[in-house]
């Protein structure tokens, strides 16, 4: 038999070997590290809780440290992407507070999409952690991410085609600040800017107007505002203009939840929109090169219950809107560089 007729019979039969060999591996070696994951998404814990973010932070392959599971799929009823609240079916977990923060990670399937701290501040640039939205009486939890100099990794397609194809997502808002102009009105500076607030859910939404606040006896105060800080500073030194400030608009304070009625509530049908136009002083305000977005607080500390209304529910959590380059100074007012800032 030729050398041709030996490499025709025999390489079918090792590639065969060496496949089923694979398989073998995959089946029986694993680093102790991955659990079995669920569908849809998930939250697990590292297994060690006495390890802190900031010293989690120092570690080469982190995705090597064992996990467990803290929150499963089945635990989530939905999860809000624009807000990033997810509303669970039971209490919401807890750990040993005295191990806090300890280190958690949002599972999408099977991948690991990012990390967080349970709770605390951290100085990582990407820093996201978990909060809990009173949790004495409000089945929630909130995915924190306070840094508007770097990309939200909240964001993450991963996750968000895990929830979608597990029937947990929820489109949520999206909040955008079209324009903002600056003039002089009883010979003192103020802005005028204009909003777009957008129903990007399957549902109808009710939105707390946002030249109103909102208060309850479980959650402090809270309110929308237009903020600015400077371009290159990372000391979160920021300078807020409540929509309270707003010239010629009524105001109104929303309690919790008695007041979460219709009437005195925005409302925007699924995939629609309104538009909104306000003046506020231009108080405190530095001069020079600027980031500028707007703030828009929606309720927080509502049950469930008390947030589904007859023909839609009423949106919780907090958004920024897109994040604007712009130059004030005091001869020419001011004026847009970027309208949208792409972060890195």
């Amino acid at each position: 038999m030729n050398q041709k007729n030996i490499n025709r019979i025999y390489k079918p039969i090792l590639l065969a070997i060496f496949l089923f060999m694979l398989l073998i591996i995959n089946l029986f070696c694993s680093d102790g590290s991955d659990p079995n994951y669920e569908a849809g998404i998930s939250i697990y814990r590292l297994e060690d809780e006495k390890i802190k973010w900031n010293d989690f932070l120092k570690i080469g392959n982190k995705d090597s440290l064992k996990i467990i599971e803290w929150i499963s799929s089945d635990m989530i009823d939905a999860y809000d992407f624009s807000s990033h609240v997810i509303y669970l079916n039971t209490d919401p977990p807890s750990i040993d507070p005295t191990s806090l923060p300890g280190v958690s990670v949002v599972i999408a399937g099977d991948k690991k999409c990012y990390y967080l701290s349970n709770q605390g501040i951290s100085n990582c640039p990407q820093y996201c952690y978990l909060g809990r939205i009173n949790p004495s009486r409000v089945k929630m939890l909130i995915l924190e991410f306070n840094n508007y100099y770097y990309s939200d990794i909240r964001n993450d397609e991963r996750v968000k085609l895990a929830l979608i194809s597990s029937g947990k997502y929820r489109g949520g808002i999206k909040i955008t600040l079209d324009d903002i102009i600056s003039k002089i009105q009883n010979d003192s500076p103020y802005f005028e800017f204009s909003l777009t607030l957008t129903n990007n859910d399957d549902q109808n939404l009710y939105l707390i107007d946002p030249l109103d606040n909102w208060t309850n006896k479980w959650w402090s105060s809270g309110m929308s505002y237009l903020s600015f800080w400077k371009k290159n500073n990372y000391d979160y030194s920021f300078f807020n203009i409540p929509t309270l400030y707003a010239e010629n608009y009524p105001h109104r304070t929303i309690v919790i939840p008695e007041q979460l009625v219709p009437e005195k509530l925005l409302f925007i049908k699924r995939k629609a929109y309104i538009s909104r136009k306000y003046l506020v002083p231009a108080i405190n305000i530095p001069y020079g090169n600027l980031r500028c977005a707007f703030y828009y607080s929606g309720v927080m500390g509502a049950t469930q219950q008390e947030s589904n209304l007859s023909d839609g529910r009423v949106w919780i959590g907090y958004i920024y809107s897109n994040i604007m380059d712009v130059t004030f100074s005091k001869e020419i007012g001011l004026v847009i560089n970027n309208k949208n800032i792409v972060l890195e």
